[in-house]
């Protein structure tokens, strides 16, 4: 029995603008119009007014809930006011006697942690609300709009009196929670877990430098987006840098679309983002940066908004107001009066946005017409809140002509959790998703016929919900990875490392789920989309770099030398890699940097690596080069950021091309401390004890095709150390875990230090996680001797951990049908541990593979009558897509034609119901690697000396080059699912097991 993976295509994101283009005027006012803003909108749509003042007051944020009531924030007085003991409050408005117009005024909260509530989602029983300094989590248990309990789920968020700090509240497809966070910090927010969010802005810039670093080892400035559990939990920054970010709208792909913007009137932005990305408006110093200027590791920031004061930003991805607004931005801007609609177009590794009106006031009365807050309710009319001066007014768009009907929210069943999975609300959603994860595998069946579905924004919200749904719900996913569709394989890649725990940089060593997922993002590292591929490169950005060498050298072998999106993902990918990047490079590169083609001077600026600091100060003295050329190589001089290389720019402020001393004048004059005082860039990895290689050879069989030649590295010293120092370092309660990677490397690449961490190791002085680390570079170095060594190493077990309240590591990405490992070596001490069976609430794993079966669930199938009749129609559908039986069937698996034991039927339902304790010789599962970044898995049909061939789980046969592989492992689960993940009852494996009886 093998469940193939299903190959589906996401439609293109780019759709007609048809029907948008043009702006009328109402031809009459609609009923409550008249005493409002004359409003003009797409002649297919038409605009009523559902609520206005005295019902209300301005409202900052706003949602509307399952039953079609409107939730609304106000705020409170300033502080400053007499009489400013009322505190802000939350507000549901209700239209009670159904004539299209709100009636009714519930007040739900009202305290003084309410007094700038920027940002709500009401989700379920649960109401969020985005109010500096908290994120504040409202309960409602009996639904009788009273409020049960309140807590700051998070807090600590900054912001200059009222405004710059949190503002929105997201939800996207995989369940998280999305904050969109001004640039008026520092933030210092702690989650539930204990993560530590430190950021800081403007002034505070240089102090954040200097030192205060979040629990990921960052340094995280201006506007941030976040993401988080809905328990709190696993609190990440996304992107950062803005200018003040204002909101983010998350679309079914996991794309973020980003709208950031000052509160007076300036210009602000709006476009992609990429996670992990910089948007350069704060520089290290602390100093005010351009959003749009080029510099290394800034992300292209997308359309700059004139005039503009950004307040909210959502997509639409429904059919309710017609296919043609299907995946649209909605954009709010309080200044020009307007909601614009933005066509998001693929741009190679990134996207631009094609703006087209939709909801505007005529000339000159932007005043009356403020939009403050945006929200889709679940029929899919689409709600604006907007101000006219002291008067709040809410408006609904819907289609003219055509009645929008409020669908039942029942998430009760599998059935109500897929409709409401298809919802065009957000905020529902969410609330789908997790209905759907609470039931495990038990809903991949429902969910896989989503995939399907004819919108596109359906289909990926059903991957991202069935990465949710333990084993089953993942090997559908990792299905999709091999989709002939670019825009499926980026969606199964996200919803795959949405689940998948993974190291930062304060913590370089892969989780066991990465480990799991690096040989699959080998294979993408090489993919025909150049999309994908910027997915694999965030996915490394922390990952230590001889874990994923190869996987940066297929990246850059994969650029361009146009795409500005692609290159600054590899600039990301390549963080804290530099060095070590740009030396593998240098053969491919040539020895004379003037001979440097612009591609690869584009690839240097990228990395701007302090190794290259001679080749570039040549460069940019180059008189035989362009300008262009020699002022490129002065940004990546300046991009550095160490003392060399700013003594490198002070030095070409004196150079005879007037425009490279201009440009290196100013970039030494706008330095706002001595150069020695100023923070340093740190190259990862190369800063060494005295007396210690800076690095060392890497196995020949690891190194790329192209470049060709080995580097060389310096010889090792040959004096004798106790290594007491470095000792001291590694048994440190305080030193972190960052520092102490550094010296087990460099103790590694001589033998005396080997034996003195195994000695340490012996002695019982070292954590679990150092041990596991030690083991695991000693196991990769080149010296045999050392290797060696590794191999008599034994590490102490480690204690049992108390239940964390997440999905556990090995959990994430390990379907029990299509085992992947990581091609490392393979020692104990990092062997992901095989899962078979897991489930997604909490952290309960039960791993039977390997293990002998239940005799119990053996025996309550034998105790069965089968029917032979049914069994065959039973193996049609779940056994013959991998096992043939005569001429019926696919040759995946072993084929039952004649039973090796065919009077056995014990053996029989063991087979159905514990694939793995009982593996056909022939067919145990391998894992091979490839120097070229490919890996296959399968059958292993035959090993020669020249050749190895492996068949697939599809059936299709791969030969391999022997000289070409640089792993190989055996792996212990069987490719079979069980009856269980095939959803077979006793009752169908009693039948199936008589018709096999039969045979």
């Amino acid at each position: 029995m093998c469940l193939l993976p299903r190959s589906i295509a996401l439609f293109p994101l780019v759709l007609t603008a048809a029907g948008l283009l043009a702006l009328i005027p109402l031809r009459a006012p609609a009923p409550g119009l008249a005493d409002g803003p004359s409003l003009l909108l797409p002649p297919d749509l038409e605009a009523t007014l559902w609520a206005e003042s005295p019902l209300m007051n301005r409202p900052l944020g706003m949602d509307v809930d399952a039953r079609g009531r409107v939730w609304i924030t106000e705020s409170g007085p300033d502080p400053a006011e007499p009489g400013s003991a009322s505190a802000g409050r939350v507000v549901i408005l209700t239209d009670r006697n159904n004539d299209g117009r709100a009636d009714t005024r519930t007040v739900f909260a009202q305290e003084a942690r309410l007094r700038s509530p920027e940002g709500i989602a009401v989700l379920g029983t649960k109401v969020l609300v985005a109010s500096t300094p908290d994120l504040l989590q409202y309960t409602d248990e009996n639904g009788d709009d009273v409020v049960d309990q309140g807590e700051a789920l998070l807090t600590g968020f900054g912001g200059a009196g009222k405004t710059n700090g949190l503002h929105q509240i997201s939800t996207g497809p995989s369940g998280m929670y999305y904050l969109t966070v001004g640039d008026g910090g520092p933030h210092s927010v702690m989650d539930r877990d204990g993560w530590n969010l430190q950021a800081g802005n403007g002034t505070r810039a240089v102090e954040n430098a200097q030192g205060r670093m979040s629990t990921d080892g960052r340094q995280w400035l201006g506007g941030l987006t976040v993401q988080v559990r809905p328990d709190g939990s696993g609190l990440r920054v996304l992107a950062h840098n803005f200018q003040n970010s204002q909101a983010v709208a998350i679309d079914s792909y996991g794309n973020l679309w980003q709208q950031d913007g000052p509160t007076t009137v300036q210009a602000g932005h709006i476009g992609w983002v990429m996670e992990g990305g910089n948007a350069g408006f704060y520089q290290r110093d602390g100093a005010m940066g351009n959003a749009q200027e080029s510099r290394p590791g800034v992300m292209p920031v997308g359309e700059r908004l004139p005039a503009a004061r950004p307040t909210d930003l959502i997509m639409y991805e429904g059919d309710q107001l017609g296919t043609a607004y299907r995946g649209v931005l909605l954009a709010a801007d309080a200044a020009q009066g307007r909601v614009t609609a933005y066509k998001p177009e693929i741009s190679g590794a990134g996207y631009r946005l094609n703006p087209i009106g939709f909801i505007s006031t005529e000339a000159g009365a932007a005043a009356s017409f403020q939009p403050h807050a945006l929200a889709i309710g679940p029929d899919g009319a689409v709600y604006i809140a907007a101000w006219d001066g002291d008067t709040g007014r809410i408006y609904r768009i819907a289609p003219k002509e055509r009645s929008l009907r409020l669908p039942t929210l029942d998430l009760r069943t599998t059935g109500g959790q897929v409709q409401a999975l298809m919802s065009p609300a957000p905020h529902i959603r969410v609330q789908a998703v997790d209905a759907l994860r609470r039931q495990g595998d038990d809903a991949v069946e429902a969910l896989s016929g989503l995939l399907n579905s004819l919108n596109a924004y359906q289909r990926a919200r059903a991957i991202f919900a069935l990465a949710l749904l333990g084993p089953a719900g993942q090997f559908e996913v990792e299905g999709q990875l091999k989709s002939a569709d670019a825009q499926t394989r980026v969606v199964a890649l996200r919803a795959l490392r949405s689940i998948t725990p993974e190291n930062s940089k304060s913590n370089p060593a892969l989780t066991a789920s990465q480990q799991v997922l690096l040989p699959l993002l080998g294979n993408l590292s090489i993919d025909q989309s150049v999309a994908v591929r910027r997915e694999v490169a965030v996915a490394v950005r922390d990952m230590p770099y001889d874990d994923c060498r190869r996987i940066l050298l297929n990246l850059v072998q994969g650029y361009d030398g146009q795409d500005a999106f692609y290159l600054n993902a590899i600039s990301e990918a390549a963080d804290g890699k530099e060095n070590e990047l740009y030396g593998d490079l240098l053969p491919a590169l040539g020895p004379d940097p003037l001979a440097w083609s612009p591609r690869n001077a584009s690839v240097v600026w990228a990395l701007h690596p302090s190794q290259a600091i001679e080749p570039l100060k040549r460069r940019a003295n180059a008189e035989s080069l362009p300008t262009e050329a020699r002022l490129l190589a002065l940004s990546t001089l300046e991009a550095i950021g160490t003392d060399g290389a700013a003594a490198a720019v002070a030095e070409l402020s004196r150079s005879t091309d007037k425009a490279v001393a201009a440009k290196a004048a100013s970039w030494v004059n706008r330095s706002r401390q001595p150069v020695a005082a100023r923070p340093a860039r740190q190259p990862a990895k190369t800063a060494v004890p005295s007396g210690n290689r800076p690095s060392a050879e890497r196995p020949a069989e690891n190194r790329p095709v192209s470049p060709a030649p080995v580097r060389t590295s310096e010889a090792q010293p040959t004096d004798a150390t106790d290594w007491a120092d470095e000792q001291a370092v590694l048994l440190s309660k305080t030193k972190t875990y960052n520092e102490k990677y550094e010296i087990i490397r460099v103790m590694a690449r001589r033998y005396d230090g080997a034996e003195t961490m195994t000695r340490l190791i012996a002695g019982g002085g070292l954590s679990n996680a150092m041990q596991r680390l030690i083991v695991t570079t000693l196991g990769k170095s080149t010296d045999p001797a050392i290797r060696a060594l590794a191999g008599t190493v034994t590490i102490t077990p480690p204690k049992p951990a108390a239940p964390a309240p997440v999905v556990p590591e090995s959990t994430a990405v390990a379907p029990p049908a299509r085992p992947v490992a990581t091609p490392r070596p393979t020692t104990e001490a990092v062997r992901p541990a095989p899962v078979d069976a897991v489930t997604t609430d909490k952290s309960t794993v039960s791993a039977v593979s390997g293990t002998r079966p239940v005799r119990a669930a053996v025996d309550e199938v034998l105790a069965l009558t089968g029917n032979a009749s049914t069994g065959q129609q039973l193996f049609r559908t779940s056994c013959a897509r991998c096992h043939r039986i005569g001429q019926q069937g696919v040759d995946v698996g072993p084929s039952l034609t004649s039973l090796p034991q065919p009077g056995d039927p014990q053996a029989l339902v063991e087979s159905m119901l514990y694939p793995a304790a009982r593996i056909t010789a022939g067919y145990e599962p391998w894992l091979i690697a490839t120097a070229s970044g490919q890996t296959f898995y399968g059958f292993l049909l035959s090993d020669g000396p020249q050749t190895v061939v492996v068949k697939g789980v599809t059936g299709q046969k791969h030969t391999i080059q022997t000289s070409a592989i640089t792993n190989r492992r055996q792996l212990g689960n069987s490719l079979m699912p069980s009856a269980q993940t095939l959803k077979l009852s006793p009752q169908q494996v009693a039948d199936i097991t008589a018709y096999l009886l039969k045979l």
